[in-house]
């Protein structure tokens, strides 16, 4: 789990799905938004989030003048693909485009706030820990259901992100819709065990962090941690990854074929206003 870091880029991709009219309001509340999580993760102490505040000015700072013109660009590219209808090669390039903007965001974050890592005491680190544990607990209600129930949980997740794009379905289409999507391959014990086994090399890094007080070193171990696709967490889903992200675009593709002219200009009508809120952002 990414949760050092998470809550800040929890606040940006909540963008995406939030109403055009309170994105401004969001993305202004931004740094407070994401100090505040990662206050109550870790209990900071009253130097340590002034720092961390600090720290996350710059950070939107740059976001603001470096990935927010990217945004843009990336919605003002899809509305158009929209509109002749997407294909699974196009979903797959925009999931990348959109990982490595995530991918950027993260690498500022640990140059800006990982250094903050090595001040955590081991009381912090115990207050992470059960805050992690408490939200595990949480999940292992979902984790003790069937494969099916789980499925059905994630379909009708799947299909109220598209919605939000396109507008309500019809029966038959939701039907339609819903069939196609519980076909989707799902893998929940490897992802589970992969952010369990994530969240304990952060507690490794932390703890480490705490011992030596090396920032330096701090930063690398993160960057490994959370950047290096083909570390040793990573590695063994990357199979995983490529066939659930095949599956899902090439279902995308499908789907997409099946909206009506109506629902495409909608799904075009909103992301172009999303580019066109951003683009206000920007000149803020």
């Amino acid at each position: 789990m990414k949760a050092l870091l998470k809550p800040l880029l929890c606040v940006i991709a909540v963008l995406i799905l939030t109403s055009c009219s309170a994105i401004k309001l969001v993305y202004d509340r931004a740094p407070k938004l994401a100090a505040n999580a990662l206050d109550d993760t870790f209990d900071l102490n009253r130097d340590q989030r002034s720092q961390l505040d600090a720290r996350l000015k710059s950070f939107f700072q740059w976001h603001r003048q470096n990935e927010l013109p990217r945004y843009r660009q990336f919605l003002t590219e899809v509305s158009s693909e929209v509109t002749e209808g997407i294909t699974a090669a196009e979903i797959i390039r925009f999931s990348q485009q959109a990982r490595a903007a995530r991918d950027r965001a993260m690498a500022k974050a640990i140059d800006l706030v990982g250094d903050l890592a090595s001040s955590l005491s081991p009381a912090q680190i115990e207050h992470f820990e059960r805050t992690y544990q408490k939200k595990r607990a949480e999940h292992d209600e979902d984790r003790a259901k069937s494969p099916e129930v789980r499925a059905e949980k994630r379909t009708k997740r799947h299909l109220k992100r598209i919605e939000h794009w396109t507008g309500s379905f019809s029966a038959k289409e939701e039907k339609r819709i819903i069939a196609r999507l519980m076909q989707l391959p799902a893998a929940h014990a490897e992802w589970d065990n992969y952010r369990d086994a994530q969240h304990q090399a952060l507690v490794e890094i932390l703890s480490e962090a705490s011992n030596t007080a090396n920032p330096e070193n701090t930063q690398q171990q993160l960057r490994e941690l959370l950047l290096d696709h083909e570390n040793r967490l990573n590695r063994p889903l990357q199979p995983i990854r490529q066939r659930s992200l095949q599956a899902w675009s090439e279902a995308a593709e499908e789907i997409s074929s099946w909206l009506t002219e109506k629902q495409k200009q909608k799904a075009v009508a909103k992301l172009k206003k999303y580019a066109s809120v951003i683009a206000e952002i920007e000149n803020q």
